[in-house]
C-alpha cells in the first residue's frame, strides 16, 4: 500500500477567500509503492477526513486560548456585586492581554472568526481568522500600523487609517502610528496540536 505522511507547516497562504490568512496543515503523498487507482483514492479520502479533523482540532485550540472580556461574556446576574463591577470595568477600559499571550476578545468577533477550510488543490487544511487579515497579522506577529481615533455616538473607536471608512456621524480626533506587540494565537495553537496530529492519521486509510 502507498506510503503517506502528514505534514504540518506554519505558512501564510495568500489569496484565500475573503483575503484572510491562516496556518496550513497539509497532507502529502511522498512515496507510492502501489499506484492502483483504488489505493490512491482511498488515501485521498483518508487525507481529506484527516485534514477536516485536524483543522477542527487546531481551530478549537486557537479559540479556547482567546479569553472573553467585557461584552464578549455574559453580564453577571447579581447586581452591584464584585463580579458586575469587574465586568463593567472591562467594558469601559477594554484591557489588552499581556504581550506574548493570545489577545482578548471584547465582542467575541475574533474567536468566532477563526475558521478552517479544506484546500483540495494543495491537499491542506487552512485554519485562521478570515475577515480582518491586517489586524490578525498584527496580533500574530506585531508591528507598526497607522491608526485613526474617531469619536461618534457610540464612543471612541480605533480604526486602521488605510482600511477603514469614517462615518459622517463620527469625528476624527487624531492620527498616529501605533506599535502592536505580538500576541500570537494561531502559531501556539498549531504547536499544541502537533503531538495529536499523527494519532489522527494513524489507521485512517481503510483496506481496499
Amino acid at each position: 500500500m502507498g506510503y503517506s505522511k502528514w505534514l504540518a507547516t506554519e505558512r501564510m497562504l495568500k489569496g484565500n477567500r475573503g483575503g484572510g490568512s491562516g496556518l496550513g496543515v497539509g497532507f502529502r503523498m511522498q512515496e507510492a509503492f502501489f499506484d492502483r487507482p483504488a489505493v490512491i483514492r482511498a488515501v485521498e479520502r483518508a487525507g481529506k477526513r484527516y485534514l477536516s479533523h485536524a483543522g477542527g482540532y487546531v481551530r478549537k485550540s486557537a479559540r479556547t486560548s482567546i479569553k472573553r472580556k467585557g461584552l464578549a461574556r455574559a453580564k453577571p446576574k447579581r447586581v452591584g456585586g464584585k463580579a458586575e463591577q469587574r465586568w463593567l470595568q472591562e467594558v469601559k477600559s477594554q484591557p489588552a492581554s499581556p504581550p506574548g499571550t493570545p489577545p482578548y476578545t471584547h465582542t467575541g468577533f475574533l474567536r468566532d472568526d477563526i475558521l478552517y477550510s479544506y484546500d483540495a488543490v494543495h491537499q491542506s487544511a487552512v485554519i485562521g481568522p478570515w475577515r480582518k487579515p491586517w489586524l490578525n497579522q498584527l496580533h500574530e506577529y506585531g508591528g507598526l500600523t497607522p491608526m485613526i481615533v474617531v469619536r461618534g455616538p457610540r464612543g471612541t473607536t480605533w480604526l486602521q487609517r488605510a482600511k477603514s471608512r469614517v462615518r459622517r456621524s463620527n469625528r476624527v480626533i487624531k492620527t498616529m502610528m501605533v506599535r502592536y506587540p505580538a500576541r500570537p494565537f494561531m502559531g501556539p495553537a498549531l504547536e499544541r496540536s502537533l503531538p495529536k496530529l499523527p494519532q489522527m492519521w494513524a489507521n485512517s486509510v481503510r483496506a481496499v
